[in-house]
């Protein structure tokens, strides 16, 4: 097995159709502290192994073996996901080439499950055709990494997407700015107390006065305080019951939404290559490492990324 898994990494390094990283992230990215009692990143451990499947690849056995990760369950485990995985996930084959959208029936299943379960599923109009980027994605550019930047991609289907949670996220921040427009507030700086609001509010803030209802929903940011107008006052007595909607949907300090958004994948068309590559490009490097003074004459340095290509679905 280990010779296996040797043999597919260093072919799919030499021809290019594996991403190292989602390897990596998937069975080294963690270990565990006992001093602590937590997880950690251990980049060093990827890098390393990285280096070996480029140079040795015949010393990528003593990953198995290696006593940084968690004990030998773990590594029993991570032996097995390999072996359930690896016909499937790492044998090197280009994505297209197997871009049958397995996903699409895995989540319809669980839809379907989900209903008969009494789960109330709510469709977008469009989901069969999905919703079109308008420009390139790129999610998870920071995260640790063996390249340069990273691209989020899916553990189990190996293909980039967007977490269920950062749907959820700009949702909830779609539905805080339509509030904040429809309150018709003068001042910017007011939409972080309609956050606060729909974060906190409960039916007996109705009956606050104005006074009581501004010092409980004043945001409060160093020393800088943010008060409520009177006009988000009155918007807030006339509307608490879509307040209140907001708030089953997406929940709040004290209690978790009744909406679960699940991940947005993509929907693979064979034609496209949907994977591209990008580049940002620092101007001033000597400016931003060592302070010297920017000028026309520093040599742009190209970062390459990649991303997700604008029209995926």
């Amino acid at each position: 097995m280990e010779e296996k898994l040797i043999d597919i990494l260093t072919e799919a390094t030499k021809e290019k159709k594996l991403n190292l990283g989602l390897f990596l992230d998937k069975y080294v990215l963690w270990w565990y502290d006992d001093r602590e009692n937590e997880r950690k990143c251990n980049l060093d451990v990827q890098l390393s192994l990285l280096k070996k499947v480029i140079d040795k690849p015949n010393d990528v056995r003593n990953l198995l073996t290696n006593s940084n990760v968690r004990g030998r369950k773990f590594r029993e485990k991570m032996i097995k996901d390999i072996r359930l995985s690896i016909s499937s996930n790492f044998i090197p084959i280009p994505l297209k080439d197997k871009a049958d959208n397995f996903y699409k029936k895995k989540m319809d299943h669980l839809l379907d499950i989900l209903s008969q379960i009494g789960f109330h599923i709510e469709y977008l109009p469009d989901r069969r055709s999905g919703l079109t980027l308008n420009w390139r994605l790129a999610i998870n550019l920071g995260a640790a990494s063996v390249y340069e930047t990273s691209l989020l991609f899916h553990r189990n289907y190996s293909v980039p997407y967007i977490p269920g949670s950062a749907v959820k996220g700009v949702t909830r921040h779609w539905a805080i700015l339509k509030f904040f427009e429809e309150a018709k507030c003068e001042n910017w700086e007011e939409i972080s107390c309609v956050e606060k609001i729909l974060e906190n509010a409960s039916e007996e803030d109705v009956k606050l006065p104005l006074e009581k209802f501004q010092e409980k929903y004043t945001f409060k940011e160093d020393k800088k305080k943010i008060k409520p107008s009177e006009k988000l006052y009155y918007f807030f007595k006339q509307n608490h019951k879509k307040i209140k909607e907001i708030q089953e949907i997406f929940g709040t300090q004290g209690k978790k939404g009744e909406v679960i958004f699940f991940d947005a994948l993509p929907i693979i068309e064979q034609k496209n290559d949907f994977i591209v590559l990008d580049v940002m490009n620092v101007h001033y490097k000597p400016y931003y490492e060592k302070g010297e003074t920017p000028g026309d004459w520093h040599n742009p340095t190209p970062i390459f990324f990649l991303a997700v290509e604008k029209g995926t679905k």
